[in-house]
């Protein structure tokens, strides 16, 4: 950790010096001492979007308090000091996830961030979480009964119990409930396993039935991908069940997409928002409403909600855009991209809502 930063630090900050290091990495394990974070903020800070004041004053704060020189002003510095702290939060069992999905749902809208390993990092711990939980084997371990029974056996004649009997409860009792235990780690490790194998299985017949489950029909080159990416990101998310999902979901929405026809190479968010009818719209937002603290980190669910609420496209993408800090209309992506950045803001609405 404290290596990273320091590469990443003086990479952007070139006239730094050990001094400066020593107090700006002590500014980050201060702040990741506490026991509440507002990770959203933290994340729109390292992609330089605009945040409550109170928020970036509490930040800042916390280097001030140990460098009264600290600028505030150097946004770039400011930036690379929260993208450190979320890379360091990243180990944190509990945030681990939002963080991740956080950062992957702003990687595509041509941010020009100060550290773009940061990024990378997100992406990599993604496929390690994911790759853990389908690979890893799972341990059962053997419940013996033997002891149960031979002591059982040894009370059968015994009109009564003297302390050597007593003892032998005991011990008995402490064996039946250590085997309880076992039996309930046995029985959960086995419910994951089923979860997983299910999950894989659900993905895996809608791969190969070249079908949409919310559009109802097939999938063929008379359909353009700009109008179903969204819809079958939002399919692909509706059946995973254990976070954070497979790894290769790119190459399962390709292969989705690639029934379709392709169209034009890239679209803006307005177009492939516009592509999805109102009732398709409601269906998606009913079940993946955007984060209402932050709409910022999910700007394609903040885009279908608004583009419900207003109906005008000339209307709801300034909204939209003021919000989030970012013209969305100057932004072009693939459709299979935008498909991706859809299926991580649903993976962070399921993670938000647990």
């Amino acid at each position: 950790m404290k290596q990273f930063f320091a590469e990443s630090y003086s990479k952007v900050c070139v006239d730094t010096n050990r001094e400066q290091l020593e107090m700006r990495f002590k500014g980050i394990e201060e702040y990741c001492d506490r026991e509440e974070f507002d990770i959203y903020d933290l994340v729109k800070i390292y992609y330089f979007l605009p945040v409550k004041d109170d928020f970036f004053q509490e930040f800042i704060s916390v280097f001030q308090d140990i460098d009264i020189s600290f600028n505030k002003n150097n946004k770039k510095e400011i930036s690379v000091l929260a993208g450190n702290i979320l890379v360091h939060l990243m180990e944190h069992e509990k945030l681990k996830l939002d963080i991740i999905f956080s950062i992957i749902c702003l990687s595509l809208y041509n941010i020009d961030v100060a550290v773009p390993e940061i990024i990378e990092k997100a992406y990599i711990s993604f496929g390690e979480l994911s790759a853990n939980i389908r690979e890893r084997e799972i341990a059962y371990k053997k419940v013996s009964t033997k002891r149960l029974k031979d002591y059982v056996l040894t009370l059968k004649d015994t009109e009564s119990m003297q302390e050597e009997q007593i003892n032998g409860l005991a011990n008995t009792i402490n064996t039946i409930v250590s085997s309880m235990s076992t039996l309930a780690n046995n029985q959960s490790e086995m419910k994951k396993a089923i979860e997983v194998y299910h999950e894989d299985s659900n993905i895996l017949a809608w791969l190969f039935g070249n079908w949409s489950n919310d559009l109802d029909i097939a999938l063929t080159k008379q359909i353009e991908q700009k109008d179903v990416a969204l819809i079958l990101a939002k399919e692909l998310a509706d059946l995973v069940v254990i976070l954070p999902g497979p790894y290769p979901i790119k190459s399962f929405l390709n292969k989705m997409l690639d029934l379709c026809e392709s169209g034009t190479n890239t679209y803006s968010l307005v177009e492939m928002v516009d592509a999805i009818d109102i009732d398709m719209k409601k269906s998606i937002v009913g079940k993946y409403n955007c984060i209402s603290e932050t709409p910022e980190s999910t700007p394609i669910l903040f885009s279908i909600k608004n583009a419900i609420e207003v109906n005008k496209s000339e209307v709801w993408q300034h909204v939209v855009s003021n919000r989030t800090g970012f013209d969305i209309n100057s932004i072009q992506n693939s459709a299979l991209d935008w498909a991706v950045l859809m299926y991580f803001e649903c993976m962070l609405i399921k993670k938000y809502e647990m």
